[in-house]
């Protein structure tokens, strides 16, 4: 039997955040899980063990890792739980882009035939899996490796007619970008049609209740895109470089909202949850507030961590503070825990 992956916890010296003093109960950010379970239940215990404070997750539970259904279950039953809970502590969810474009996957696949491409894909997987015989090793480690290069050479594939990329471009792109696993799961779980089931199973607790009665989507897409916790504002890819955008980050996030059927209504590069350009290399304080984001990731986290030092240095007076460490490559998973006047980051790391 194969020994059980190692965690080890590490929480920094709180360091202090200008932004942060008007903070009246400590708020805990987590963002970026990719899949990475273990990972994620080691951080959020821990988080909550230290803390009294709220806790959000920033988007992007999904994609890159194996256990994504799992990992965004797991947000999601502790958001509406948590919540529910007379305990006072809340629990929130932020949808990133990888949550954004399982949406649309899954429309697709309910309104536009897309198990025909999920079908194909398998058939594909399974080809090439037979080809390698012995050296294709662990199945399922296999097939989630080939998907997406499989998905990315069959744009151009005609079905029906018609182009895979123009009949089915939302899940053309979702597989490319990381999301094997929800075909690998479709496989072998929904002959039922039911794709929400992916993750619905996972599930736990009032979660189930509430997500049968409102739908998974539907739950998904009327979470906020931006919150403020005092002068502290948060989301997962940034704020654009926009007046509009500075002057009101909630009320422009609502501008941001994902769109069910499909369309975008907001370009990626001015979308609270796609945007880099502008934003990831500012140096100009915000108006008044510090934005903590995630989808770009910060090297210094990770960085700091191998080398065996405390963890990544924030200036007083940063504009924004990154916390995606790349876990699904380089096994370091990170918190933010923001107090009245302070910062401080928790690391859950994967032991070799």
């Amino acid at each position: 039997m194969a020994n059980s992956p190692t965690i080890q916890i590490h929480t920094t010296s709180a360091q202090p955040l200008y932004n942060a003093r008007a903070i009246s109960k400590p708020e805990i950010f987590i963002t970026d899980v990719h899949g990475q379970l273990l990972l994620m239940k080691a951080l959020v215990d821990e988080c909550l063990k230290i803390s009294n404070g709220n806790l959000s997750f920033l988007g992007d539970m999904i994609d890159r890792g194996k256990d994504s259904a799992e990992c965004l279950a797991f947000a999601i039953s502790l958001a509406i739980n948590i919540t529910a809970d007379p305990s006072g502590r809340v629990v929130r969810f932020i949808c990133g882009n990888h949550e954004e474009m399982l949406i649309s996957a899954i429309r697709e696949v309910k309104k536009e035939g897309g198990w025909e491409y999920l079908s194909y894909l398998m058939k594909r997987a399974n080809k090439a899996y037979k080809l390698q015989g012995k050296k294709a090793g662990d199945y399922q480690a296999f097939v989630l490796d080939a998907l997406p290069k499989i998905s990315r050479l069959s744009g151009g594939k005609k079905i029906q007619g018609r182009k895979i990329i123009s009949r089915w471009p939302a899940l053309w792109r979702f597989i490319t970008y990381g999301g094997a696993w929800f075909v690998l799961a479709a496989s072998e779980e929904c002959q039922d049609g039911d794709v929400d089931s992916i993750i619905t199973r996972h599930l736990t607790g009032k979660a189930v209740e509430v997500i049968s009665k409102t739908g998974l989507t539907e739950w998904l897409v009327s979470q906020p895109n931006v919150i403020r916790c005092g002068d502290i504002v948060a989301t997962h890819g940034g704020i654009p470089s926009l007046s509009a955008a500075e002057a009101d980050p909630v009320a422009y996030g609502e501008r941001c909202k994902i769109d069910p059927m499909g369309s975008q209504k907001v370009m990626e590069s001015i979308n609270t949850r796609w945007v880099r350009k502008g934003f990831i290399d500012r140096k100009d304080e915000f108006p008044g507030y510090t934005v903590l984001h995630g989808h770009t990731i910060d090297n210094e986290h990770a960085e700091m961590i191998s080398e065996g030092k405390e963890g990544k240095l924030v200036s007083p007076r940063a504009p924004l503070i990154g916390i995606d460490s790349g876990a699904y490559k380089t096994g370091v998973l990170t918190a933010a825990i923001i107090e009245k006047g302070a910062i401080r980051f928790v690391y859950a790391t994967m032991l070799p």
